[in-house]
């Protein structure tokens, strides 16, 4: 039963996280930088007898800002950045966090905000998180390289030592970081600085020990967006959206094509695959599509 209840918060957090990245995409335009927060309304909604929850977005219309939304099992958080003077950028950036609660988002204060920005003020290049809700902030240094923190709940934050990767990857630009599980980490680089920030183009990636702070394994992958799973191998969507594809980071061809009923856009592609426990989900352009990772074809569900 309370499997069944987890499965379900997760289920209805992938529906209302492509909601509101979708329409955040679109709305993300304005110069004003003050966010204020409200409880957005909650939206019932059942469509192919699958009945789920749709969430307005956190802040209103015509803020300039960039997000990223932790996807935790439960209460997942939004941390949205806005610059602090956007005629200075050397005064760096505002962090603010939203807590998705059963009636809405809710106000959730950053308390480590300040002091990081103030050490590092050009702002982060990724931030993350893992299932427990720590949150992790990488930044280049123009001294030390990459560099990757852990934030704590008060105002203190500490750095997790990735040494090992900024010698073996000397003047890499990082791509991205996705957890694998709560204690392991991949991490995308590029010997280019133009090619890491272009998503089609393959990247070296090492597997991290957060706990041992070592490297574990190194490998490729194909492109930007891609999808690990928690066994290490990871799903990449095809150039033509037509396909998701499995891969493990030591091959260069998949070891096998799941075919989707609608075909995968750019930005879709950029959101991500989502995968909870065997299944997979993702946005096409015929709707949400979903299905066992172990199969080869998948359906629309809404």
């Amino acid at each position: 039963e309370r499997k069944e209840c987890i499965m379900k918060k997760k289920f209805i957090f992938l529906l209302t996280l492509t909601c509101f990245l979708l329409v955040s995409c679109a709305n993300n335009t304005s110069k004003n930088s003050k966010v204020t927060s409200n409880i957005a309304p909650i939206q019932q909604k059942t469509q192919s007898n699958v009945s789920y929850q749709v969430f307005d977005k956190p802040y209103p219309d015509g803020i300039s800002l960039d997000y990223v939304v932790l996807s935790k099992e439960e209460d997942p958080l939004i941390v949205t950045l806005t610059m602090v003077d956007e005629s200075d950028e050397s005064k760096g950036f505002e962090y603010h966090g939203y807590t998705l609660r059963e009636n809405g988002w809710e106000d959730t204060n950053l308390p480590w905000g300040t002091a990081f920005n103030k050490q590092f003020p050009q702002g982060p290049v990724l931030i993350e998180g893992d299932s427990e809700g720590l949150i992790y902030i990488s930044v280049n240094d123009p001294q030390k390289g990459i560099r990757l923190f852990q934030m704590d709940s008060s105002k203190t934050y500490r750095e997790i030592d990735i040494s090992e990767i900024n010698k073996a990857y000397k003047d890499y630009s990082l791509v991205d970081i996705q957890f694998i599980t709560d204690e392991k980490i991949a991490v995308a680089l590029q010997k280019s600085s133009e090619d890491a920030t272009d998503p089609t183009i393959a990247s070296d990636v090492v597997f991290f020990d957060l706990i041992k702070q070592k490297i574990t394994d190194k490998g490729s992958v194909m492109s930007q967006y891609i999808t690990f799973d928690e066994d290490g191998t990871y799903y990449a969507i095809s150039s033509s959206g037509q396909y998701i594809q499995h891969y493990s980071i030591h091959d260069k061809m998949p070891d096998r094509v799941i075919q989707c009923n609608g075909s995968i856009s750019e930005t879709s592609a950029a959101l991500g695959l989502k995968i909870v426990d065997d299944n997979g989900y993702i946005v096409t352009d015929k709707g949400i599509c979903s299905g066992k990772l172990s199969e080869d074809n998948w359906d629309n569900i809404v």
